[in-house]
């Protein structure tokens, strides 16, 4: 048949048109017989004055079939036959004749594929390796045009998942930052987390703030997270079923977490811990102090150290080797980090809980 497309559905139509072209120039009546009632109805319509619209299924075929059925000067009329009745089951001459004649069509065609030269059958492997072909290079294709229209659509409404409000420009808080009291590893923040996740953790914050005096200043959870892996090599908490110690999940660095993702598992857990310690931090949804975030995220207000600040930044240009702006999915493939130069060794508290 004419086109790629090679169904039964086609096929019916096809039959239709070579009838129609056949009888072309009959001055009387013609009669058509299908076991397909789709191709009926349609032909029907097409004789009541309906038209073909361009882009419809198989619109190739109906197009010649309605200018066949207008430049007609006979009668033309299309009746349908049920498929596959045995004679027996007719209740009228009429109806075994149907049955017959289309039994019989049935079984001329079958003969007509089988007995088809050997060079038609090599042709249509060649046709169906060459179709099989053309459509995954056009999934393919359709791939990469789908992904780019999603990152525009992203880049156009930049993601607001952070749970709090976007404030375009906000203070610093002007109180002075209050001293942490002596670690201790709370056992409510244990029972849900797991006491090495939350003592290497809280280690790890004490570690830098206890008695510092420094000015506060605005340090996203991302820079909190790449600290704490810079300085412990650990990946941090991991919440599959239930919250876990990223050091005892299997191949955690394979399993696909974004860098969003564990940063935000990350937040949570050193929230909960402050929380269950009564320590206060101020948070808000800003701008951090940083050259390589520039988009508004999910801030604390803390006197972190200045060159552990500049030392995030440097990692984060290593890794990506630009900014991050306008809630960028650039920054999800950031990755785990090693212990690295210039941050300090992190030592295991060993107070009890």
């Amino acid at each position: 048949m004419p086109g790629l497309l090679q169904s039964s559905v086609r096929a019916e139509i096809f039959a239709v048109l070579r009838a129609l072209q056949i009888t072309e120039g009959h001055q009387g009546t013609v009669r058509l017989w299908s076991d397909c009632d789709f191709v009926v109805k349609r032909v029907c319509r097409l004789l009541q004055g309906a038209e073909v619209k361009p882009n419809s299924s198989h619109s190739d075929l109906w197009l010649e079939i309605a200018h066949c059925l207008q430049t007609r000067q006979g009668r033309t009329c299309i009746t349908h036959v049920s498929a596959h009745q045995p004679e027996h089951r007719a209740s009228n001459v009429m109806e075994e004749w149907c049955y017959r004649h289309n039994a019989l069509v049935d079984k001329q065609a079958v003969l007509a594929n089988l007995s088809r030269p050997q060079d038609f059958w090599k042709l249509h492997v060649e046709h169906v390796q060459a179709l099989e072909a053309i459509g995954t290079v056009n999934r393919l294709v359709q791939g990469v045009q789908l992904a780019i229209s999603k990152e525009v659509v992203y880049n156009d409404q930049p993601d607001t998942t952070e749970n709090a409000p976007q404030v375009c420009h906000t203070p610093v808080p002007s109180h002075p930052w209050r001293q942490l009291p002596e670690l201790s590893i709370p056992g409510g923040a244990t029972r849900w987390y797991g006491d090495s996740m939350v003592r290497l953790l809280l280690s790890w914050f004490w570690q830098t703030l206890h008695q510092c005096e420094g000015d506060l200043v605005w340090v996203s959870h991302f820079q909190l997270y790449i600290d704490f892996m810079c300085c412990t090599g650990h990946p941090g908490p991991i919440h599959l079923s239930r919250w876990c110690d990223g050091d005892t999940v299997p191949n955690v660095r394979l399993r696909g977490f974004s860098f969003r993702q564990r940063a935000r598992w990350f937040a949570k857990v050193w929230k909960q811990c402050l929380k269950h310690l009564n320590v206060t931090v101020d948070f808000a949804y800003c701008k951090p102090m940083s050259h390589i975030i520039v988009m508004f995220t999910g801030c604390a207000a803390l006197p972190w150290p200045e060159g552990r600040l500049r030392l995030i930044d440097d990692w984060m240009m290593k890794c990506a080797g630009g900014s991050f702006k306008r809630q960028t999915r650039a920054i999800d493939a950031l990755p785990f980090a090693d212990p690295q130069p210039g941050f300090p060794q992190v030592f295991l508290s060993s107070s009890g809980t």
